[in-house]
């Protein structure tokens, strides 16, 4: 046989060739050669693939070798065969990057509202700017024409409607007023309604959109609805509030009935009229005024039944049986219920000689009205004078949903409204509520545990107000049961409210959708920002209100503001809360010179002087990524706020001017308005979020008395009213309830003891002994007080001295 030499062999530790198999019938791709990690200094190797092949049939016994797409597909290999092993270890370890994906992960939806809410706020802008460019345009062209020319040509060359080119010449005649427009982004509809108003109208519109608040032309209608209703008479007021109530209680389809209803509770009133005038003596004193003796009585009183028989069953056709028990909203509906229970009664012969001709009191609790005045309310109305200069004052009730530590609830209760209830969850809160203002009613309840049959005892109630917001539990949001409460009640207006963070953008959809959901029960509802800086607080922190303003009630919301805004800083606010120990000026010289003493006196003089511009940051505490900054930001303004402490830092606590103290319970509350007498009855985290999550006092002072004046029409100066104390210190722990028991108090028996008499003499019961204590302190309080101020008055009078 002829020598053949043996085929040279590849050395498999110096390279291997990646071969890429398609699989079409052993057709093979070569492709570069890769170095092996055994040998990196070894130059690439032109290896053929039928090196590779043969490689990997000597292979076959063991294992088969098999490359997909440029990269080694193995499995466990023997010992032996390592270099594989490692060789596909290295292939991992040298992956491609991996590729993007073909379909990108979108932005949260929340995201992606708020990025379309910001572009089409520019387009909103760009469009006002727009609008005032053409009207700034019309005032050019009026230099060559007269204004019906420019109308006609506006029409005819620019394509303008009639109503378009009237309201661009009215708008380039105020162009002092086109900066509040601007900075409004005021829509066209509304610059339409606008200028096309009475000049009043046009002047409140204007004093609002100077303020920074944005209106609507649907705001500048309700502003020309409430100016008319202001100049109504009381009676006429009333009557409106009738007919609005009929009409709202109105089956569907019925409201035209309503008058053909009236008159014929008009004919009854009339045969009732006729019997008292023929059957019942005028004499008052007479035991039996009725004349049963008649012939004609028992006839005259059947048919008077069966007038009121059918009309009962219109009544209840038109409006539904036990129309008056259902419409709770205040004195209109109270009149209402009398009137259906007078009909009821007339309709059963319960009158004259039965049960008389004026209700009892078992048949309320108390005596009403006679029968035939509360019949009237249901017929047609008499003619009312329209014109009345007096203001409609009114006392107005509100309900708080979510009170927490009793901000907003002190600051509702100093704008002048009166709580129905407070609802709060939290044991320590509710406590907190309890022992602070005894004279309100706290239920401790879950709203979502709270069933409707509960809020419609609440239905006679003007204001609803609640914070929807709970920062930490599973569900972040109570609108849903708040929404619940204000469809059931039905108040005449509703406002929650909630801190701005960074994180409120991820609740967009969560306001859009209750926003909406309100709208849906019929109330205008509107979004406005108050920074608490404005309104003497040491904090620049901002607050939303949601406002809600039922459709049947004329008028604007009008968001509270200052044209001078009250700024106190830290160190006017929280210097004498942290501050305990501070030498006086004429006993610093005795203070020996680096004591105790006198570095105190040295770092609170510094941390005054450092800090009489700064305010606080957000109260409540941060949680993650932004706790360092929060952290941070607390240093500079003056405190450490890692931890808070009950009392300020003592004279030994400070070892040098740049000590930074901790900040107590006292100051957070009085950086939040809180009275310095209000007890906060929880610890530590408890004391800060209840005070940190609640509407500021002052803050809700001002939203309460925007809302009052709403309500009643009576305007205040927000500046003064706002510069007094939102509370009565002295009453804090007492509410009013010992005020309003002064009358039943022993006052005589108080005085007697006052002037010597023995206690045991003059209340014999040792039961009411602890009442007339009760008295004879209230007594001494009062002789105290007006010795006060008889000694301030004689100061003020006589300042050189009593004269002899």
């Amino acid at each position: 046989m002829p020598y053949r030499p043996a085929p040279r062999q590849l050395p498999v530790t110096t390279c291997v060739s990646r071969t890429v198999l398609s699989g079409k019938d052993g057709d093979e791709k070569f492709e570069d050669a890769v170095p092996a990690f055994s040998n990196p200094s070894a130059a690439h190797c032109s290896a053929t693939p039928t090196c590779v092949t043969r490689i990997a049939d000597s292979l076959s016994h063991r294992r088969s070798l098999v490359t997909l797409h440029g990269r080694f597909l193995y499995n466990r290999l023997p010992k032996p065969f390592s270099f594989f092993q490692s060789r596909a270890a290295t292939c991992r370890t040298n992956r491609r990057p991996k590729m993007p994906s073909k379909h990108p992960t979108e932005p949260p939806p929340d995201t992606r509202v708020e990025a379309a809410a910001t572009e089409l706020t520019e387009v909103a802008a760009s469009i006002t700017k727009a609008y005032l460019k053409a009207a700034i345009i019309v005032r050019e062209m009026e230099k060559y024409g007269r204004p019906w020319e420019l109308r006609t040509l506006l029409v005819s060359r620019a394509g303008l409607a009639p109503d378009d080119a009237e309201t661009l010449l009215k708008l380039a005649r105020i162009p002092e007023k086109h900066k509040a427009i601007r900075d409004s982004n005021l829509s066209p509809a509304g610059i339409a309604a606008l200028v096309g108003a009475r000049d009043e109208i046009r002047a409140q519109a204007f004093h609002l959109l100077e303020r920074g608040q944005r209106i609507s032309a649907n705001d500048i209608v309700q502003l020309e609805a409430r100016n008319d209703v202001n100049k109504l008479s009381d009676a006429a007021r009333s009557l409106i509030d009738r007919m609005s109530l009929l009409r709202s209680m109105a089956t569907e389809n019925a409201p035209e009935l309503i008058f053909p209803f009236q008159k014929r509770v008009d004919r009854l009133a009339g045969l009732v009229r006729q019997f008292v005038q023929d059957f019942v003596e005028s004499d008052p004193e007479d035991p039996n005024p009725f004349r049963t003796d008649d012939d004609r009585y028992l006839w005259t009183h059947e048919e008077v039944s069966r007038a009121a028989a059918s009309t009962l069953r219109e009544f209840e056709r038109l409006f539904g049986k036990g129309a008056g028990a259902k419409a709770k909203t205040g004195t209109e509906a109270m009149k209402l219920w009398w009137a259906e229970k007078a009909l009821r009664r007339l309709a059963a012969g319960r009158f004259a000689h039965v049960d008389g001709m004026s209700f009892r009191e078992n048949d309320a609790g108390h005596a009403g009205p006679g029968l035939l005045d509360a019949l009237g309310y249901l017929g047609t109305p008499a003619h009312v004078d329209d014109q009345d200069d007096r203001p409609r004052r009114s006392h107005l009730r509100v309900l708080e949903l979510r009170a927490g530590g009793g901000g907003m609830a002190i600051g509702l209760m100093a704008a002048g409204f009166a709580h129905a209830a407070l609802y709060e969850s939290v044991l320590k809160r509710a406590k907190t509520l309890r022992h602070n203002w005894p004279d309100w009613k706290v239920r401790r309840l879950n709203l979502h545990k709270v069933p409707e049959s509960e809020f419609e005892q609440y239905r006679d109630v003007d204001l609803v107000a609640g914070s929807p917001f709970i920062r930490k539990g599973p569900n972040k949001s109570l609108f849903g049961e708040m929404t619940t409460a204000v469809r059931v009640i039905k108040p005449r207006a509703f406002v929650f409210e909630a801190a701005i963070k960074l994180k409120q953008k991820s609740r967009e959809l969560t306001l859009a959708a209750a926003q909406s959901a309100l709208s849906d029960l019929g109330y205008r509802v509107s979004r406005h920002v108050i920074n608490c800086r404005n309104f003497g607080l040491p904090q620049d922190r901002e607050r939303m209100l949601i406002v809600g303003l039922r459709n049947d009630e004329p008028g604007v919301f009008e968001a509270p503001h200052l044209e001078k805004p009250i700024l106190r800083s830290v160190s006017q606010v929280l210097g004498p809360a942290m501050i305990r120990h501070l030498t006086p000026e004429h006993e610093k010289p005795g203070i020996a010179k680096d004591s105790n003493q006198d570095v105190y006196n040295r770092w609170a003089g510094r941390w005054l002087h450092l800090h009489q511009h700064h305010v606080l940051p957000t109260i409540v505490s941060q949680d993650g990524e932004g706790r360092d900054e929060w952290v941070r930001s607390w240093k500079d303004k003056g405190f450490r706020i890692t931890k808070v402490r009950k009392a300020p830092p003592s004279v030994d606590e400070v070892k040098s001017i740049d000590f930074v103290p901790e900040i107590t319970f006292e100051a957070l509350a009085l950086a939040q308005g809180y009275p310095a007498d209000w007890k906060f009855l929880a610890e530590g985290e408890g004391i800060v979020s209840m005070i940190g999550e609640s509407l500021p006092p002052v803050v809700a002072k001002a939203v309460g008395l925007s809302l009052r004046t709403f309500l009643t029409g009576e305007r205040f100066d927000l500046r003064k009213s706002l510069l007094e104390p939102v509370i009565e210190a002295e009453r804090i722990g007492k509410g009013r309830k010992r005020l309003r028991k002064k009358d039943r108090f022993p006052w005589e028996m108080a005085r007697r003891v006052l002037e010597g008499e023995p206690i045991k003499d003059v209340e014999t019961n040792h039961m009411r002994r602890k009442i007339v204590q009760y008295a004879i302190a209230d007594l001494e309080s009062y002789r105290a007080r007006e010795d006060e101020i008889d000694l301030e008055w004689e100061k003020r009078l006589f300042p050189d001295g009593h004269p002899d």
